[in-house]
């Protein structure tokens, strides 16, 4: 089990904004970053998205069409 947690804000250009944040934390019961981002996108509801994995750090989740970029960092 591991807790990862989440930051969702608003974008603008492109670029996280955050003229808003929603944070919370999830338990994912495999480590592998495909259950992670289910188990987010399971908690945010997009439809379709796109993830990029940066080094094992961090994990950037951009819903397409919606002006949203949700970043999952790991416990430390």
């Amino acid at each position: 089990m591991i807790t990862v947690y989440v930051e969702e804000t608003d974008t603008y250009a492109g670029e996280s904004n955050y003229a808003w944040v929603h944070r919370f934390s999830v338990t994912v019961a495999r480590d592998t970053n495909r259950a992670i981002v289910r188990a987010v996108n399971k908690k945010l509801g997009y439809r379709r998205l796109k993830s990029n994995s940066y080094g094992g750090d961090m994990i950037e989740i951009r819903p397409r069409g919606r002006h949203r970029v949700a970043f999952v960092t790991f416990e430390q």
